[in-house]
């Protein structure tokens, strides 16, 4: 497949026809350092508007382009000097030229198949000659460059819509609840089998009531004695010749 690249297309510009006209100062123009035949130059240019119209019903331009220097061969001294009838010197602000009515002298050149307009002589104004005023439409190159090189607006971004995050529900703790142990039960009280002597008649027997509930401190000591006397009733049993001999029971304490 075939990549055809070609010229850009360009407008050819209208020119005056050579003659006279009134022209004014609408732009002055900062070139900056541009290669000339005596090597890099300041360079300020000039812009005319003429009280003639080109087809398209816009006033023609002309420019007449200067080295930046007040020197007194410089052609920019020269031109200051026809353009605001007296001489200049020291320091000048270009600016000041603008709205500036002067009479001027134009033809056309051709160079390199190009035509030229030049501006070959600035009078001032005839008196009585309509006064030119800069069209409220035009723009200088200043204020062009400035938008060029204004950042361009970034396209609005649609509004993000706000993330909704579920509730957090919380889980229950558990908590242990330590519940109080209930005291142990008071032991049931106990009887004592009723004994017997050898000729089988049964002793009278002997109730043990327990003692009431003691402080835990003494629970150790109570069991103790319940063991003694259990062990005093078994030997009691066993032991044949001291049967009907009573229980000495003095020592337990209730």
């Amino acid at each position: 497949m075939a990549i055809v690249v070609k010229e850009p297309d360009q407008k050819e510009f209208e020119h005056p026809e050579d003659g006279q006209y009134i022209g004014v100062i609408a732009d002055v123009i900062d070139l900056g350092e541009v290669e000339t035949g005596f090597g890099i130059k300041p360079r300020v240019r000039i812009v005319y508007l003429l009280d003639a119209n080109d087809s398209e019903g816009n006033p023609f331009r002309v420019v007449s382009t200067y080295t930046a220097s007040l020197h007194e061969k410089a052609n920019l001294r020269k031109a200051l000097k026809s353009i605001l009838g007296a001489d200049v010197s020291g320091q000048f602000d270009l600016e000041e030229l603008l709205g500036i009515n002067n009479q001027l002298v134009v033809t056309t050149t051709e160079k390199d198949d190009k035509v030229y307009t030049n501006i070959v002589a600035i009078l001032k104004a005839p008196k009585g000659s309509p006064r030119l005023a800069i069209p409220d439409d035009f723009v200088r190159q200043s204020e062009k460059q400035k938008k060029q090189a204004a950042p361009k607006k970034a396209a609005p971004q649609l509004a993000k819509k706000p993330t909704v995050k579920p509730p957090v529900v919380e889980e229950p703790v558990e908590q242990e609840v330590e519940q109080e142990q209930a005291p142990a039960p008071t032991p049931a009280p106990v009887k004592a089998a009723a004994p017997t002597n050898r000729a089988g008649t049964i002793r009278q027997a002997r109730t043990v009531t327990p003692a009431p509930a003691v402080a835990p401190a003494k629970v150790n000591a109570k069991a103790a004695a319940i063991a003694a006397l259990k062990a005093q009733l078994a030997a009691a049993e066993a032991d044949e010749t001291s049967a009907t001999a009573p229980i000495d029971d003095s020592d337990i304490p209730f």
